[in-house]
């Protein structure tokens, strides 16, 4: 009963994991494209931005923290929402996505496998 829990709990916790790696995949590079497509980008909003999504490593701790209640995540959305609307959209749905869809799934996942 335990052995079949923690299996699916790994197994569900590598999903997650894939899923934020992707995703900050995608983050990193359409925040970097943007700034990169700018004549004279801000400073202030470039460091900003540095600092969250910095690196796909930074991008993938500021994910887990925004979707995780770690720390709010209309922070860092009205930080990448300044640099590019289409990346705020794409953060937006991701939280959504998390939050509803995957934390559904693995309390149903748990609860299924406990009984």
């Amino acid at each position: 009963l335990l052995k079949d829990s923690l299996g699916s709990m790994f197994g569900a916790f590598f999903c997650v994991l894939v899923i934020v790696y992707v995703c900050s995949l995608i983050i990193v590079h359409d925040l970097s494209t943007s700034f990169v497509q700018r004549s004279d980008p801000d400073p202030v909003l470039l460091e900003n931005v540095v600092a969250i999504f910095g690196s796909v490593q930074n991008g993938m701790f500021t994910l887990f923290k925004s979707s995780f209640a770690g720390e709010g995540w209309d922070k860092y959305y009205q930080t990448i929402y300044q640099a590019s609307g289409i990346t705020a959209a794409t953060f937006a749905v991701f939280v959504g996505f998390i939050q509803v869809c995957v934390l559904n799934v693995l309390t149903a996942l748990f609860v299924t496998h406990a009984k």
